[in-house]
């Protein structure tokens, strides 16, 4: 079972597509799956559509009933990337494993996986509630397992949204981010720009000043609870706070290449261990990731 959930998370958050769990038992008839995708909304409706093409729309009951226990509405998430999980009794519904267009189902539960983006001039570095440090490396953007090899990518063909597969060890009781930061005014940003390539910094803030056990990787939590511990969306078209976006600080135009640069060590939670070293990754276009995949 545990080499099954980690071929389905490989390939199906990896795509964006729909998969089903296991299978249903006699005694229970009800089926669930969960769909990767963008929030399209109606006044009591929502569709989830993955960059796949595949669209998921719950019936508005369900959705109505959703929302009113997490005190929500449809349009505080619309437009942003969400895992949408949601069931349907299969002895009254049938969905072929094929469908695009699912309808008629029951959503019970939602992971928002937008996360923040900031723009912070050579003023504002290191300035507290201006800029978002790192405290903490993470363990990798390119995580290896079962022969895949995760990579950051964008969400789709003409879209603004980065999709970041970050494994890092999750602090326990603790607050943390991980925010995606562009410095216009660094010499290396500056330099990258001339040639055309948007340099971000991943940066990974855990509310403690202390090294944090590292029992809880956010791959393992997303196997078995949260996908959203691993997978990370970044609109480069918002801000955090309502702030200048990366894309509108860049020029409005998605650049020709983007760059993420982030704080590594499998080893500790230790920033300044020495085992900690700065990598660079490169963002993948939809196309060349749908053509990277093992499928």
């Amino acid at each position: 079972m545990k080499r099954l959930k980690t071929l389905v998370l490989a390939l199906s958050v990896l795509t964006g597509l729909t998969l089903t769990s296991c299978l249903n038992t006699d005694s229970d008839p009800y089926q669930s799956a969960y769909i990767m995708g963008e929030v399209n909304s109606g006044i009591m409706s929502m569709t989830v559509v993955s960059p796949g093409g595949i669209s998921v729309t719950p019936t508005e009951a369900s959705v109505m009933s959703f929302f009113a226990s997490q005190g929500m509405t449809v349009s505080d998430i619309t437009g942003k990337t969400v895992v949408a999980y949601y069931r349907w009794n299969t002895e009254t519904t049938q969905i072929p494993s094929d469908a695009t267009d699912i309808t008629g189902v029951e959503l019970y539960a939602l992971e928002l996986l937008n996360n923040p983006t900031l723009v912070v001039d050579a003023a504002n570095v290191g300035v507290e509630k201006r800029d978002s440090v790192a405290t903490h490396p993470i363990i990798s953007l390119n995580y290896e397992v079962s022969g895949f090899t995760y990579k950051p990518y964008f969400f789709g063909e003409n879209s603004t949204t980065l999709i970041l597969p970050v494994n890092y060890y999750v602090p326990v009781g603790v607050t943390s981010s991980l925010t995606l930061v562009y410095y216009p005014d660094d010499a290396a940003t500056v330099t990258d720009k001339e040639q055309g390539i948007l340099r971000l910094y991943l940066n990974f803030r855990a509310n403690t000043d202390a090294d944090y056990s590292t029992d809880y990787e956010s791959y393992a939590l997303a196997l078995y609870g949260g996908l959203g511990y691993f997978n990370k969306a970044y609109d480069l078209g918002t801000s955090a706070g309502g702030g200048r976006s990366i894309l509108a600080e860049w020029g409005g135009s998605l650049p020709s290449e983007i760059r993420i640069v982030v704080s590594e060590n499998p080893y500790s939670t230790d920033l300044e261990n020495g085992n900690t070293t700065q990598h660079e990754y490169e963002v993948l276009s939809w196309d060349e990731y749908v053509d990277s995949l093992p499928l």
